[in-house]
C-alpha cells in the first residue's frame, strides 16, 4: 500500500526563489543512479533525455548564477508503475565558481531529495526556471526526502559533460523516516549546452 504525503518539506533548500532563466550550461541527457535503504528501498536509476518521450524519464543538469551566488543543479526521473514517478534532485550552492571537488549535501549550502512514488506527476515544463519547494509541496507522493548529511564530488563540470558521486542520508520530514542513500552517480553530457534558451524553448526544440 502507498502511503501519501502532501505536507510541506520542512527543509531549507538551496535556490528556493524562482531559478535564473538563462543557464551557463544545460546539458540533457544521461543517467542517475544510487541505492536507498531504510523505511524503503530499491535501486534508481534513470536514463535518457528528458525532453524526448517519456517526459517523466530521463536526466539533466545545469549550472546557473544567481543573486551573486553559483548553482548546480541535477535532476533524474523515473517512472514506477504506470501512475508514479521516482525522482532525484541535487542542488549545491556556492559564494564562488563551483569546480571539480567535494561538497556537503548538508540540506543549506548542498542538498539531495528523493521523491519515491509521486502520483500523477512528470517534471515541470522548465526544471531549472522552478521553485522546488513550492513543486515539493504540491506533490503527492508516498516520500519526500531530503537530505541531512552526505557529500558529493563533481568529477567533471564544463560544456560537454557535468558527472560526479554522492551519498547521503535523507528524512522524510513529515513521517520521519530516514533512508541511506548510496553508490550514487550522475553523468549527463548528451543533447545541448546552450546558453541563450530556456529549458522550455529547449524542450520545443527538440521535440
Amino acid at each position: 500500500m502507498r502511503g501519501i504525503a502532501t505536507v510541506l518539506l520542512g527543509l531549507t533548500l538551496v535556490a528556493s526563489p524562482a531559478l535564473a532563466t538563462v543557464p551557463d550550461i544545460l546539458l540533457n541527457g544521461g543517467t542517475m543512479d544510487f541505492d536507498y535503504l531504510g523505511a524503503v528501498g530499491g535501486h534508481f536509476a534513470s536514463t535518457g533525455t528528458i525532453v524526448e518521450a517519456p517526459t517523466a524519464q530521463g536526466t539533466a543538469a545545469t549550472t546557473y548564477e544567481l543573486d551573486g551566488l553559483y548553482y548546480l543543479t541535477v535532476v533524474g526521473a523515473l517512472e514506477d508503475g504506470a501512475n508514479f514517478t521516482d525522482g532525484g534532485v541535487l542542488v549545491i550552492s556556492s559564494a564562488v565558481p563551483l569546480t571539480t571537488g567535494v561538497y556537503a549535501l548538508d540540506g543549506t549550502n548542498g542538498v539531495f531529495l528523493f521523491i519515491d512514488d509521486a502520483a500523477g506527476w512528470t517534471p515541470p515544463v522548465d526544471l531549472f526556471n522552478t521553485n522546488w519547494t513550492n513543486e515539493l509541496a504540491a506533490m503527492v507522493a508516498a516520500g519526500k526526502y531530503g537530505s541531512t548529511s552526505g557529500t558529493v564530488t563533481i568529477t567533471a563540470l564544463g560544456a560537454s559533460q557535468i558527472s560526479g558521486t554522492f551519498s547521503a542520508s535523507v528524512t522524510d520530514p513529515t513521517t520521519t523516516d530516514e533512508l541511506t542513500v548510496s553508490e550514487g552517480s550522475f553523468n549527463v553530457e548528451e543533447s545541448v549546452s546552450i546558453d541563450d534558451h530556456t529549458w522550455g524553448e529547449v524542450k520545443t526544440l527538440h521535440r
